[in-house]
């Protein structure tokens, strides 16, 4: 293990803990090396993405998504950092998935968490008692999974994506977006014009007269486009450009980001699609440039950071050779391609290949101090997972530790309000029934208060979805 990092924390969650006996389960000495404290729960697979919470006198909560196998009933784990317990969870059945989204409302703290039945709910952060579900009249048969959820207007409004389909088979639902309240109240609707599914969250920036709001459609199998519509609490939602997926078949399954690629204060959207092609356009839906992976499948989303030193973002983005969603790839030999492109251009700066799978999405931080950012990688096989830290200069390896198969993105923060650099990650069991939440600890990396840890954004990111 390298000099600086220390794993101080692990635990299991599963499907089996009430909110009233969670709290009975405490940490114990693991007995592995490097691994301080754990908490074991069985049956359960890790599905979305962390959050991390902190109220105003700086105590946190760390929110999981977690899914049971085989019928994936989803729910929600609430764990504190302060005491190491986990305090509640929601009924199995209840919606959980994409990223867990914390609302101040005064001084209560909510969580907003979407789930596979076609719900948005609402819970107290600190306690897990429901305040609202909203589900659309359609019913979860024709609206699908939600995704992560989006704040706007300062968190009065909230933007999520739907997946479409249909329980009748004979029907072709679109996938869309949702404009709801902070009551869960839905005030406008947007259907995918092309009738295509949806599997990508949304990313929105402001853009006169309201926020534009860029969506990848298509999936696994049918064609899609980087969207890009614009929303008004007035007026709803209005399409204004459709960048088509480069694959025959396939469309935008990883989400969009949104930064400056060029240095001239416009922002640029970024979207990679399902046969491994990176889309870079202007947010009215220009084209800047176009950059090809070897490796063709598209699930973690791309990620936006500086690692030329000109001061101008460049794109980190990770393709793996097979996708958990088509089982029939997983029978071919593991392999990614982590391609870092130039911002401006899209040229290549460098590509590293890895005989891994790199499903989840990557973040960056300088973890060696050399003033460039690093790219921090969870890379998985069939029966084990491994997280990498790549130099960002180069993708040189510059650490990595024997745990991390998972499709969920890490997170960096200050977790116990030492100064130092942590990161939060998973690491699912090759049955997909248990998993393991890490807290590793850069001891020798100071945390910066100041910024935004890249990745979706920043530390307040979402994950695959």
């Amino acid at each position: 293990m390298h000099r600086g990092a220390a794993i101080v924390l692990a635990c299991h969650v599963c499907a089996g803990c009430a909110p009233d006996s969670a709290s009975d389960h405490g940490f114990a000495d693991s007995g592995s090396p490097g691994i301080k404290l754990s908490v074991n729960f069985d049956g359960d697979g890790f599905e979305g993405s962390l959050s991390f919470c902190a109220d105003d006198a700086g105590a946190g909560t760390v929110f999981l998504p977690i899914a049971t196998d085989p019928v994936r009933i989803s729910y929600l784990a609430a764990l504190t950092v302060a005491n190491s317990k986990v305090i509640w969870t929601t009924a199995p059945g209840t919606s959980s998935f994409g990223y867990p989204l914390c609302v101040k409302n005064g001084s209560e703290i909510s969580v907003l968490t979407s789930g596979r039945i076609g719900t948005v709910a609402s819970y107290t952060a600190s306690t897990g008692q429901p305040r609202w579900t909203s589900l659309s009249s359609d019913g979860p048969g024709e609206r699908g999974n939600t995704y992560s959820v989006v704040p706007v207007y300062d968190s009065s409004t909230f933007l999520v994506s739907h997946g479409g389909g249909s329980a009748d088979p004979s029907r072709d639902v679109p996938g869309g977006l949702l404009a709801f309240d902070e009551l869960g109240r839905i005030a406008h609707t947007w259907a995918e014009p092309d009738s295509a599914e949806i599997y990508s969250s949304p990313a929105a920036v402001p853009r006169t007269p309201g926020y534009g709001v860029f969506i990848g459609s298509g999936g696994e199998r049918r064609g899609g486009s980087l969207h890009g519509v614009e929303y008004t609490r007035t007026d709803g939602f209005r399409s204004y450009f459709a960048v088509p997926s480069a694959c025959s078949t396939g469309g935008f399954v990883a989400s969009p980001v949104v930064g400056d690629l060029s240095g001239d204060g416009a922002l640029d959207v970024v979207g990679t699609d399902f046969c491994g092609t990176v889309h870079a356009v202007s947010q009215d839906g220009e084209p800047r440039w176009q950059a090809k992976s070897s490796t063709p499948f598209g699930t973690a989303n791309p990620l936006l950071v500086e690692l030329s030193g000109d001061g101008i973002l460049d794109v980190v983005a990770a393709f793996a050779s097979a996708n958990p969603s088509l089982p029939v790839t997983i029978s071919a030999p593991a392999h990614s391609e982590v391609l870092a492109l130039d911002g401006p251009t899209g040229s290549i700066l460098w590509r590293r290949e890895l005989d891994d799978w790199v499903f989840a999405s990557p973040v960056s931080a300088d973890i060696d101090q050399d003033g460039i950012e690093d790219v921090v990688v969870q890379a998985a096989s069939l029966n084990a997972g491994r997280l990498l830290v790549l130099n960002g200069t180069d993708g040189s390896e510059v650490m990595s530790f024997p745990f991390g198969r998972s499709s969920g993105t890490p997170i960096f923060g200050d977790f116990d309000d030492n100064g130092g650099l942590d990161l939060l990650f998973t690491d699912v069991a090759a049955d997909r029934l248990s998993t393991k939440l890490f807290w590793l600890e850069f001891a020798d990396v100071p945390f910066d208060p100041a910024r935004a840890y890249s990745g979706f954004r920043g530390s307040d990111h979402k994950g695959s979805r």
